[in-house]
């Protein structure tokens, strides 16, 4: 039968021979690969719409990428599953076919037949592009780690244009070696290396040396050496990935540019979000607030979304003209925050995030390269990829390893029916007969939140009873109703209620399963008014419950977190813990950085967008206008009760 399939293959990989064949990284391997039909040559072409000389060429192009890519040998074998299941082998960048073949198959490690992920819209047809190479190329390269020296040249070497290289280094060493090292490549007509301060990372260099020099040419590559902690160790996988589709494999970058030269529409590129990233990385996490200010700064520009694509770590090809506004800006490492640096919220961030907002307002459109499918796209639907698998899918195969399972509560576990949860004061002093208006109270006692968190040097947290007596002591209300109002507040919120099903049922048939079970919410309410809502939208399991009101920490500022991990930690049970909740950055951003697993569940407002559903007014939220309000709150609650697409 092998030797069947092997004629089959040499006719289908005639046409592309020649007369040198590539070494046969694992030739035993190979042959049972194929014989297993776990490695399909042919399909392996066409999915990736790649040419190969050989089908062996086409396997060791597979097993180079595998360490790393999301790509498949064959229908038969799903490498995202693998990996998912057996995070020890994707911890030593072996290849998931290799490591099954050589050993997880006989571990009794299962492997599953390909499961497609997300199929793009709007594709590029890559043919409709011809191979040209106008233009000047520029590659700016910050290289940190002298490591990555032959990595770039490597990927730079067999390239089909002509450019001139910038290399900005911290390091006399680096410096001296890259000079020596790059000469070698026929492609580079001029090289400028330039040791600049350990400041501002890779966008230091790139904009403070570089910049008014990257005007003078048509296309810009930025590359940097990556080497990423985010999982608390040193991370290859996600350079590698960036590297391979920004410039290591010719054919894929040979497409690339051929469609960049002749779309006069594009004007940034760079591949989808690394895969074993939490998709809630393509978001403006702990930046909006600085990232909106830069926006409006220097280019009179706002992004509301939440949810946006970007270059993730930072690496790109970009038309000149796209970053114009950006590369014409006065730029000096006094911009730049001094190291260490913290992993999120600086103006390094928000420059990744705000190239392609900036290239659409000069009349760009970002494309993409999707490893799993070989395709080119400008739809950026992949920003929700993981969103769209159900309960069974995402939440079962989590929290089924898991022995404690913790839940955020509101738009977690409940939604308010207009979702706007200033309507409850708004409707307040109709209710408690108060001669002020609804508005007037929402102002009036958000102000006196507002004064006992500065009172406390927003420490800890507030409570409802403190902030009704901040407004007693205000004039507002009567000392004597403190308790009254406080409640009434609390009851009207409630009144407006409703379970989310699909959630509370899993809460409770994780609980019947032996699950211990933990919720955790950052609230003003008490604990018996929190236990009191459990009760009423359905909870019957039983919980430990963690208020912030109550304990005094905080999700949003980490201390809530930071205790439960040192309790799981000493219990040796944080391998056990999983969070479920539907803020990014309270719920899993920073849960993350205690060392906690957590699972991401798309807040209304957030599916909302990834249903590409109409623009919500901004009069839909806050208290202004009441009709906008309820219509819209309405719609937009009952639309998302499921938080999943």
């Amino acid at each position: 039968m092998l030797n069947i399939i092997k004629k089959k293959l040499s006719k289908s990989f005639d046409r592309n021979k020649r007369s040198i064949q590539p070494k046969l990284l694992d030739a035993a391997l190979y042959e049972d690969s194929v014989a297993e039909g776990l490695f399909d040559p042919l399909w392996y072409q066409h999915q990736y719409k790649l040419f190969f000389d050989t089908p062996e060429a086409a396997f060791n192009d597979y097993l180079r990428k595998s360490k790393f890519s999301n790509v498949a040998p064959s229908m038969n074998f799903d490498p995202v599953s693998y990996f998912h299941n057996n995070p020890d082998v994707y911890a030593v960048s072996e290849s998931p076919l290799l490591h099954y073949l050589r050993f997880g198959r006989y571990e009794g490690r299962q492997a599953y037949p390909l499961r497609p992920l997300w199929n793009s819209s709007d594709n590029i047809n890559v043919s409709e592009y011809k191979h040209k190479r106008e233009g000047r190329y520029a590659v700016v390269l910050h290289i940190f780690y002298e490591d990555f020296i032959k990595k770039f040249h490597n990927a730079f070497m067999g390239v089909d244009f002509e450019f001139d290289l910038f290399i900005t280094t911290t390091s006399k060493a680096v410096e001296k070696k890259a000079k020596l090292v790059f000469e070698n490549n026929p492609a580079i007509k001029n090289i400028n290396v330039t040791n600049v301060p350990n400041k501002g990372r890779n966008f230091g260099g790139f904009l403070v040396e570089y910049s008014k020099d990257l005007l003078e040419y048509d296309f810009v590559c930025h590359l940097h050496s990556k080497k990423s902690l985010y999982s608390g160790s040193e991370q290859v996988h996600w350079a590698e990935y960036l590297l391979e589709y920004l410039a290591r494999d010719k054919q894929i970058l040979s497409k690339m540019l051929n469609i960049f030269e002749q779309d006069e529409k594009l004007g940034l590129f760079y591949p989808t979000t690394f895969w074993n990233m939490p998709q809630w990385t393509c978001h403006w996490l702990k930046n909006k607030g600085i990232g909106n200010k830069t926006l409006k700064e220097w280019f009179d520009l706002k992004q509301d979304k939440d949810f946006f694509s970007y270059p993730a770590g930072g690496m790109f090809w970009a038309k000149k003209d796209a970053l114009k506004p950006i590369l014409e800006r006065s730029w000096s490492y006094d911009d730049f925050p001094e190291e260490p640096i913290p992993a999120d919220g600086t103006i390094l961030h928000v420059i990744e995030r705000i190239l392609p907002i900036v290239a659409e307002n000069e009349g760009f459109k970002s494309f993409y390269y999707y490893p799993p499918t070989g395709e080119f796209t400008i739809d950026e639907s992949f920003i929700f990829l993981e969103y769209q698998f159900g309960l069974d899918y995402r939440m079962n195969m989590l929290c089924s390893q898991q022995e404690i399972c913790s839940f955020d509560i509101f738009d977690t576990l409940v939604w308010r029916k207009f979702y706007e949860p200033d309507y409850a004061k708004y409707l307040l002093p109709e209710r408690a007969e108060l001669s002020i208006t609804g508005e007037e109270f929402v102002e009036l006692r958000n102000n006196a939140e507002l004064d006992v968190r500065k009172k406390k040097h927003f420490k800890g947290d507030v409570s409802i009873h403190e902030v009704y007596v901040e407004l007693a002591n205000n004039k507002v209300i009567n000392a004597s109703d403190v308790d009254k109002l406080s409640d009434l507040e609390f009851e009207i919120d409630l009144s407006m209620i409703s379970p989310k099903e699909v959630m509370v049922s899993f809460l409770n048939s994780l609980s019947e399963q032996g699950k211990e079970i933990y919720i955790v919410s950052d609230t003003y309410y008490s604990k018996a008014q929190i236990e009191k809502l459990l009760s009423v939208v359905g909870v019957k399991a039983p919980y430990k419950l963690y208020v912030s009101s109550d304990m005094q920490m905080r999700k949003d500022n980490g201390s809530i977190w930071e205790h439960l991990s040192k309790g799981l930690k000493s219990q040796n049970k944080i391998d056990k813990f999983v969070h479920i909740g539907d803020n990014v950055v309270s719920d899993s951003q920073i849960p993350g950085d205690f060392d906690l697993r957590t699972l991401h569940i798309l807040a209304p407002k957030d599916k909302w967008q990834a249903q590409s559903l109409c623009e919500i007014p901004s009069e839909a939220f806050g208290i202004k206008n009441i009709s906008e309000m309820k219509r819209w709150g309405l719609l937009l609650s009952k639309q998302c009760v499921n938080p999943f697409l």
